[in-house]
């Protein structure tokens, strides 16, 4: 028994010698690494490959934005005279500076919406339609936009006019239609409530 009251006494002198060392002091470290986020898309710069991401994107473990895909369109309304199917020099210039930003977007598609005033007969106006389209077709080809890029239609009795569109003039309508790569955006409780 004397022996085992020995033992005890040893086993808790070698637990309290070393529980007796204190461990030394935490030496402050440097700071290695920067821990800023300085584009507010919840990376630190010490992993962000994209340090200048859009505010609101959707975001990767890199920190850079993905992309989508987005459709965007530009209309002239173009005047041609009363019974006409020329156009004054102004509204060359409408039609030259639509193609010209066309030219420059990959894929863009140039939509051309013939119409008329109501006088006429309707094959008199769908054919004066048509001319008009196709003054407004050459100026896109002279500048070197492509035809297989070109689509065209006109109004008439087939086609019903709707209500915001009666009481149109001598006009064509071209529309310029793209797509291009846009940022991604996170959803939030505004663009909610913008659908």
């Amino acid at each position: 028994m004397r022996n085992f009251n020995l033992l005890i006494l040893i086993a808790i002198c070698t637990i309290l010698y070393g529980c007796a060392d204190t461990a030394a002091p935490y030496e402050q470290q440097q700071q290695s690494r920067n821990l800023n986020d300085q584009d507010f898309d919840g990376v630190v710069n010490a992993r962000d490959e994209c340090a200048d991401t859009p505010i609101g994107a959707i975001i990767d473990n890199k920190g850079c934005s993905t992309t989508e895909v987005a459709f965007a369109e530009q209309t002239k309304i173009i005047m041609f005279g009363f019974d006409q199917d020329t156009l004054s020099t102004a509204e060359r210039n409408k039609v030259a500076e639509l193609i010209d930003k066309l030219k420059g977007l990959p894929q863009a598609k140039l939509l051309l919406v013939g119409d008329t005033s109501s006088e006429g007969s309707d094959n008199y106006n769908h054919q004066l339609a048509l001319r008009r389209i196709e003054t407004v077709k050459q100026i896109a080809l002279t500048q070197g936009f492509p035809l297989q890029r070109i689509e065209s239609e006109t109004y008439d009795e087939l086609r019903h006019i709707a209500n915001p569109v009666s009481g149109r003039q001598h006009r064509l309508i071209a529309i310029g239609q793209w797509q291009h790569d846009t940022v991604a955006k996170q959803w939030n409780i505004f663009s909610s409530e913008q659908k």
